[in-house]
């Protein structure tokens, strides 16, 4: 990763205040197995250079065994694993370098990759182990897999758990919910409150009981097991969403990436609250540089909310996933999704109004103002990176610009000026310093900051430019797929 996302001071301070925030949560809660507690707990005070990954990939027999065809693909991702590890890891700094790892979609995308295989293989050798008690099958799982899976994945220097831990405890939750998973009541909701567990369903003896409890507990079973069930409920107290189409889903998810840069700082998850009933309520959050957001009490706090694992969030490769189920792949979840999405979208788009005031200069004209140079490129530069990085839309700067028959892209000013003086007569023009000018005759101007020599338009803007000049949108995506 030879360019930064983020500016140092960011990163610094919000990794400081995330882990004041993360220590308050988990001391606020009385719910939490404390070796599950201590470890999400993580000390971040030591900042080191992340080494690269030296070890080749070897496990010993047992787990061959264990996972019998099946090893070979676990070996690749491992070997997979290691290059991105080395190319886009190693060298940089733990844990402010997060940001950064988190918002590079060859790293999220192996994520969700080595998510997939884990969970397969976790239900896969469950079934195998079907006649099993549920304590000789978890027994018998830590021994043969986990044990040499961690022993390998963790390793002084290198950050290799970061693609693999998360992976690890979905491979234990998909095996281990197969053979507890009954012995939970059937609620419809267990937001805001623990459930227990009825152990004795599957255990003899009570060693066997506390055995397998501290199993379900370290590996947060209930939220696993439950998830589902609840969003189900919530789904249906909101209103009916209207579901995006995978190409509009991506162009949100895409502007609000854009912006996310600017408001890292000032963000207020207090203020970015959706009330669902009097209980419930979901509360939208951007800690890592990505859109997230958590289901907690009306009256919580948001700093107290940040060890909960009902969090869900939406990555730079669009993928949309459950903190207590990563896998979880129901109807609700993606309904709950597109509902939360088109708030945020609302919330953050909102923000930027306020941060473009209107300003008469000529009748009738409303005056767009970019973000000052000097703050957007000390905050970040985050916007042209992830243009270059995950657009398919827009690349070398913008010369070569693919269709879309749904979707408005971001484009660059001097592609944009030139097809709409082409396809619609529009008139272009310089104003005050920076400022550039456009219009049609028997329509409004439209003034754009131009604040650095060929900015990116966002679409969302070009969408309000389309609106203000009297273009349809359907009419101007029907020229711009034959231009």
């Amino acid at each position: 990763m030879n360019e930064k996302l983020f500016s140092k001071s960011i990163k610094k301070t919000l990794i400081k205040e995330y882990s004041e925030d993360q220590t308050k949560s988990l001391n606020s809660r009385n719910d939490i197995y404390q070796p599950l507690k201590d470890y999400l707990d993580q000390d971040v005070e030591t900042l080191y250079s992340v080494n690269k990954f030296v070890k080749n990939v070897g496990f010993p027999t047992n787990f061959r065994e264990a996972l019998k065809g099946d090893f070979s693909k676990v070996k690749k991702l491992y070997e997979d694993g290691i290059d991105i590890h080395n190319e886009y890891i190693a060298g940089t700094k733990y844990p402010d370098d997060h940001f950064e790892w988190f918002n590079t979609p060859i790293v999220m995308d192996f994520r969700l990759l080595v998510d997939q295989t884990f969970s397969e293989l976790g239900k896969k050798i469950a079934h195998k182990k079907r006649r099993k008690t549920a304590l000789e099958a978890q027994m018998y799982f830590s021994k043969n897999i986990l044990s040499p899976l961690d022993i390998f994945t963790w390793h002084e220097g290198a950050k290799l758990d970061f693609l693999f831990e998360k992976s690890i405890d979905l491979l234990c939750q998909s095996f281990l919910s197969e053979f507890v998973k009954d012995g939970y009541k059937d609620i419809s909701s267990h937001f805001g409150q623990a459930e227990e567990i009825n152990l004795g369903l599957f255990c003899n003896t009570n060693q066997e009981y506390l055995a397998l409890q501290e199993q379900v507990q370290l590996y947060n079973l209930s939220d696993y097991i439950l998830i589902e069930r609840s969003l189900i409920s919530m789904v249906s107290k909101i209103p009916s969403p209207e579901l995006y189409q995978p190409k509009e889903r991506e162009q949100v998810v895409f502007d609000i990436f854009e912006l996310i840069p600017l408001y890292l700082k000032s963000w207020d998850a207090t203020k970015s609250k959706i009330i669902i009933d009097d209980e419930i309520a979901i509360f939208m959050f951007i800690d890592y540089g990505f859109p997230s957001f958590v289901i907690g009490k009306v009256d919580d706090k948001p700093e107290l909310l940040k060890a909960s694992m009902l969090r869900f969030s939406w990555g730079v490769n669009n993928a949309f996933v459950s903190e207590a189920k990563r896998d979880c792949c129901i109807p609700e979840l993606f309904q709950l999704g597109d509902f939360v999405l088109t708030k945020f979208y609302d919330a953050i788009i909102s923000l930027y109004a306020k941060r473009t005031p209107e300003k008469n200069t000529l009748k009738n004209e409303r005056h767009i103002v970019f973000p000052d140079v000097v703050e957007s490129e000390q905050l970040t530069n985050f916007t042209e990176q992830y243009h270059q990085l995950l657009s398919s839309k827009v690349e070398d700067n913008s010369e070569t610009i693919s269709k879309s028959n749904r979707i408005v892209p971001s484009m660059s000013m001097s592609d944009f000026f030139k097809f709409m003086k082409v396809e619609f007569d529009c008139h272009i023009d310089g104003g005050k310093g920076s400022e550039m000018k456009i219009w049609r005759d028997g329509h409004n101007i439209y003034t754009l900051g131009r604040h650095k020599k060929d900015p990116q338009i966002h679409s969302f803007l070009i969408k309000k430019i389309l609106k203000r000049l009297g273009i349809e949108k359907t009419k101007w995506l029907g020229a711009f797929n034959k231009f």
